[in-house]
């Protein structure tokens, strides 16, 4: 049965709904095991990419490097441990130059 996306959601604001994996049919089910086993996967390398750039950079005491992949661009900042960023830039750097 396909659902309407009119019929899914609202005109002002969107409303979220978890689904219960056991409710979908067989082949949907698949699919989601099979998205999950490589989102696991991605996970793993993801930690491994991110530990390898923080082990890379020295920060001062009481700064961490955070890791952003919004809209698929790989972005760092510094934070402190109460999470204010400092100044970004505008345009695409080496790490070496955010942090060098």
């Amino acid at each position: 049965m396909a659902i309407s996306a009119s019929s899914a959601r609202s005109e002002t604001k969107t409303a979220w709904h978890e689904i219960d994996p056991a409710t979908l049919s067989p082949e949907c089910v698949k699919a989601y095991q099979a998205y999950k086993s490589q989102y696991a996967a991605a996970k793993v390398v993801r930690e491994k990419f991110e530990e390898t750039m923080r082990k890379s950079v020295e920060l001062p005491d009481g700064q961490r490097l955070a890791i952003s992949y919004h809209y698929g661009k790989l972005s760092v900042a510094s934070v402190t441990d109460e999470g204010e960023r400092k100044a970004t830039s505008k345009k695409a750097v080496s790490l070496l130059a955010a942090f060098g």
